[in-house]
């Protein structure tokens, strides 16, 4: 609950994982929201009712003690206002040599009709007064990360980090949020659909020159558009 007495949250989750003798193994891990309130997603105009969500993932990781290490994850996304989602990631940890760990992570998801919020705009009826825009939401999202770890001495690594992103979103059916649950249909003037893409990458070279005295040298970059 908040300091108001509002109950945010009514979940159950389970989780459960079979390791065969090969050290191969498969988790299942599932998700059930009973959808209660939420105090954020108007952005500071009231609360807004989730609908119930359901969640179901599937993984499979290969043996970890092997130099080449793949991981393949499936997951589903549905909810009681007939958004549904789909996510799959990719991903493997490769040691070329004992003292270099080289990983890799791809996914991609898409979610379709989601009732989401999308921005606060002036009440027509009282311009001096904002009101909360929702509409249904269709996503599409790729990431593509990559980490390196070079250990030179217990004392100096060199870590390696790169993200790509990517997501495009696209908004239907614009509405004002009048209760936690109800809507009056609105006519947005204007776009708000996007798409975004962004790099980020991290270099860090650690050095504990004496015990519990550690220099850093980080070089970072990032781009969006």
């Amino acid at each position: 609950m908040n300091f108001d007495g509002v109950n945010l949250f009514r979940q159950v989750n389970w989780f459960g994982r079979v390791q065969f003798l090969s050290y191969w193994q498969i988790v299942v891990k599932g998700n059930y929201d009973a959808g209660l309130f939420d105090d954020l997603e108007s952005r500071g105009h009231g609360l807004y009712r989730r609908p119930e969500v359901y969640e179901l993932s599937f993984e499979v990781e290969s043996d970890p003690r092997l130099p080449i290490v793949g991981e393949l994850d499936f997951g589903y996304r549905g909810d009681q206002r007939g958004s549904r989602g789909v996510v799959a990631e990719l991903g493997a940890l490769i040691r070329p040599l004992s003292w270099i760990d080289v990983s890799f992570s791809t996914s991609f998801s898409s979610v379709r009709d989601k009732e989401a919020w999308f921005a606060n705009q002036s009440n027509p009826a009282d311009p001096s007064r904002l009101v909360s825009l929702f509409g249904d939401r269709d996503t599409e999202e790729f990431d593509l990360t990559l980490r390196s770890t070079v250990t030179f001495t217990r004392e100096l690594t060199l870590q390696v980090y790169t993200q790509v992103f990517l997501a495009k979103g696209h908004y239907d059916n614009s509405r004002r949020l009048i209760g936690p649950k109800d809507f009056v249909p609105f006519q947005y003037s204007s776009n708000p659909d996007f798409n975004r893409k962004s790099l980020n990458t991290n270099v860090v070279l650690r050095w504990e020159y004496l015990p519990g005295s550690t220099l850093f040298l980080v070089w970072s970059q990032a781009r969006a558009v």
